[in-house]
């Protein structure tokens, strides 16, 4: 597929998601779509809504590339170098673990333990937060220290 000819995002994200298909990755245009978003800094509106807007040369091989990564399998956070962990976007490559759902899962049920042994009544409303729980509820802030007096031992 050669940029100039013209390639357009829809014949792009076409190709893209055919290769992913082939590969066995399952929902290649979500993932042909999540690759173009994650390296151009575009949302995938973008892309849908000028679908016929021209390609260049450049972008078309980058994105390729990083497709024919994905079809072999690289995890997609290593390619575009970012992962979701809850409200935070992390910077990912290689070198790193990437966050799973099961952590933030594990994450949520640690935050709700703290909290009941803290006696706090509501997640999030007390002194002990994570970065993420910042950026979720930003008016609680994003501290990750305790103020707090001793609760009194129950009886």
């Amino acid at each position: 597929m050669a940029a100039e000819l013209g390639v357009t995002g829809r014949t792009l994200v076409a190709e893209a998601a055919a290769r992913l298909s082939r590969a066995g990755v399952g929902d290649a245009r979500r993932e042909a779509l999540r690759i173009w978003t994650g390296l151009e800094g575009d949302s995938a509106a973008v892309m849908m809504v000028q679908p016929g807007a021209p390609i260049a040369a450049e972008r078309v091989t980058a994105y390729l590339t990083a497709v024919d990564r994905r079809a072999a399998g690289e995890p997609l956070a290593h390619i575009t170098g970012w992962a979701g962990f809850r409200q935070l976007v992390i910077r990912s490559d290689r070198r790193a673990l990437i966050p799973r759902p099961e952590t933030e899962r594990l994450v949520e049920l640690a935050e709700a333990e703290v909290m009941r042994r803290l006696g706090l009544a509501l997640p999030g409303a007390g002194p002990i937060r994570s970065p993420a729980r910042g950026v979720e509820r930003p008016s609680a802030g994003g501290h990750s220290i305790c103020r707090c007096r001793p609760r009194a031992p129950s009886s």
